[in-house]
């Protein structure tokens, strides 16, 4: 769904209000960024794959991806070795690789995450290529475009999107709990196919 036939859609469930178009925009771009991509909660296609840093010598902090919003269970970072072996890094509490490591220097193996960066020990000795996955923030709403929200979670968006406008704008109770119900529902609707989606990957594991 592009994002003005998401704004236009909106206008009609609120009443056939056009005048509301600005506020309506201007929601949306907010429950995205403070209510959908908050949730504890991380789907699948919010995840980006493929990504590549460089390490730099005696330097243990590689930044996190520009869009970073959290680390992938499965596995965040992946050291490439020079031959093409891709070999996973192993998360630990920096305390202890720290106290472990101190400023040794060498082929990392280990990291931990601290603020904006992951941390590796030990403390490469030369430059290495780095593949992360991690979970991304959605591109920024634009006119003519759908970006991940929009084709894999609208109704979501829109529910959420509607409860702002409906309390904040036009302080419309009623409304409000029809749009709070139906981002209950349509959370709940993307939360089972999340679930379907890791029982059918967990089936695909056990098989190997």
């Amino acid at each position: 769904m592009l994002f003005e036939t998401a704004v236009t859609m909106l206008e009609k469930r609120l009443g056939q209000r056009q005048d509301l178009t600005a506020d309506i925009k201007e929601s949306m771009q907010f429950v995205q960024d403070y209510v959908l991509e908050t949730d504890h909660i991380k789907f699948e296609f919010q995840l980006t794959e493929r990504q590549t840093a460089f390490t730099a010598i005696g330097d243990d902090r590689v930044a996190h991806p520009p869009m970073f919003l959290a680390e992938y269970e499965e596995g965040s970072l992946f050291l490439v070795l020079d031959g093409g072996a891709i070999i996973p890094l192993i998360k630990e509490d920096l305390e202890g690789l720290v106290r472990k490591f101190g400023a040794t220097q060498g082929q990392p193996i280990f990291y931990a995450r601290s603020g904006s960066y992951f941390r590796l020990y030990p403390i490469p000795e030369k430059q290495y290529t780095l593949r992360m996955i991690s979970y991304d923030k959605a591109a920024t709403l634009i006119e003519g475009e759908e970006n991940v929200w929009l084709k894999y979670a609208a109704d979501w968006l829109l529910a959420e999107t509607g409860k702002l406008v409906a309390v904040q704008i036009l302080q419309n109770t009623n409304l409000a709990a029809t749009f709070n119900q139906q981002a209950v529902d349509a959370r709940q609707r993307l939360w089972r196919s999340h679930e379907a989606s890791l029982a059918v990957n967990r089936d695909m594991i056990k098989g190997f």
